[in-house]
């Protein structure tokens, strides 16, 4: 494979000062941000729809913060796993019809 000099990449050393990425490597970071936008914007409809039946009180409650923070952890673990697999799944499209 032919390196396209725009960001890093580990597995190649590069003999002038220009920093290299491969197809592969670009490909993963590029299905990784797709991921990420798309579940940005489908959070951001949900909390758009949910927002007017957020009781106002609860901000006291801290069962509510529990529950927020729990909410917070899966997104985080799905935002992690999904921009992993979202990756993989480019890069392996790529390489299967390329």
């Amino acid at each position: 494979m032919h390196p396209i000099n725009c960001a890093l990449d580990d597995n190649l050393v590069s003999d002038s000062n220009n920093i290299t990425m491969t197809a592969n490597t670009a490909l993963f970071i590029l299905g990784g941000l797709v991921f990420l936008v798309a579940f940005s914007w489908f959070k951001a409809a949900a909390l758009k729809l949910y927002s007017t039946s957020i009781n106002k009180d609860a901000y006291d409650n801290k069962n509510e913060w529990l529950n927020l923070f729990r909410v917070f952890l899966v997104d985080w673990l799905v935002c992690i796993l999904g921009a992993l697999l979202t990756g993989i799944i480019f890069v392996s499209l790529f390489n299967l019809f390329h």
